[in-house]
């Protein structure tokens, strides 16, 4: 998992058990695997979280983070593959790019470059920028609410939005929302589980859910996380529980929602809850996700999960069949 929420999530309870530097992709040219922005954390200890490319440089990286700690200085390093006497293009790297990379080592005196207050934004689901300026005495790191557009009297070298990990929530904890937690959980998102029926037996299969909720759906809108919810799945295999889950849905700030099961079934929920598609925050995505083909629960996962990653990232309300197979519906 690679969102620097999880990242942060190994750095903090250690941050000062061992020397820690930060590596940020600044710049690229060409094709480069990572892009401006990207973050990796390594420490003395020989570990590193997080890839600045597909896992070829950072051992190197790695190498070069060890002057960082005995210069205490940052440090700016280049790996372009084009170039036939760089050191990437030793290693037979095939991108054909450059990036650059900044070094930084985090102490206390740098404020641990705003790691932690990163790391408490992106905790309360709150979008940054992190902001990267070079000053007459070094590097000073920022994190802002929004991007800073003021004239500046100093060279920005980066500034990045980030995003916190995508929130899901999904209503219904048969086995077959099994696949869906663990197929989300390795993209680092937040996975809430909401079944009033879960018992304590079924629930330890859900380990990797961030919370198993089993309170009436009534009771769920003034929850604390209900807020922040970004995506929603709606599976009871039950009509009245998928209505009222549908009727708790549709104020919510969502950008995904998706329905199991087919149209008619559909047409059923929506006359139980006593709404139509158009009351919903968004247009429902029913059936839901990509057509890959396939009936078992890991398939329909993979198929929800792709569309709602291509939601998410690519800004679409739903993606159509063209996005995956190069032709129209």
């Amino acid at each position: 998992m690679n969102h620097i929420v999880n990242l942060l999530n190994q750095w903090s309870p250690r941050k000062n058990e061992c020397n820690w530097a930060l590596g940020t992709i600044i710049a690229t040219e060409g094709s480069c695997y990572r892009k401006p922005g990207a973050m990796m954390l390594l420490n003395d200890s020989g570990q590193y979280y997080g890839l600045l490319s597909g896992g070829c440089l950072e051992a190197d990286i790695l190498r070069q983070a060890r002057k960082c700690w005995d210069s205490h200085q940052a440090r700016i390093i280049e790996y372009d593959s084009s170039d036939e006497g760089d050191f990437a293009w030793q290693l037979g790297l095939g991108c054909g790019g450059k990036v650059t990379i900044l070094l930084q080592p985090i102490t206390a005196e740098n404020h641990h470059l705003e790691l932690i207050t990163l790391h408490e934004n992106m905790l309360s689901h709150n979008a940054v920028n992190y902001q990267i300026e070079r000053h007459s005495h070094g590097y000073v790191n920022k994190v802002l609410e929004r991007p800073d557009t003021s004239a500046k009297t100093v060279p920005v070298i980066l500034s990045h939005r980030i995003q916190p990990p995508v929130h899901l929530a999904i209503f219904g904890g048969g086995l077959d929302a099994l696949p869906l937690v663990n197929m989300a959980t390795e993209f680092g998102w937040q996975i809430t589980l909401c079944d009033s029926r879960m018992t304590d037996t079924r629930a330890v299969s859900f380990k990797n859910a961030t919370r198993i909720v089993r309170l009436p759906l009534s009771d769920i809108a003034d929850e604390p996380w209900f807020g922040s919810v970004d995506a929603a799945i709606v599976m009871n295999h039950h009509i009245e529980l998928d209505a009222n889950a549908l009727n708790l849905l549709k104020n919510a700030p969502l950008h995904y929602l998706g329905l199991l099961g087919p149209g008619h079934r559909t047409q059923k929920v929506l006359a139980t809850a006593g709404i139509s598609e158009a009351q919903l925050p968004v247009l429902l995505s029913n059936p839901m996700g990509f057509a890959l083909g396939g009936e078992l629960p890991e398939s329909i996962a993979l198929a929800t999960l792709a569309e709602l990653h291509s939601v998410m990232f690519n800004g679409r309300d739903k993606p159509s069949q063209k996005d995956i197979s190069g032709n129209e519906p």
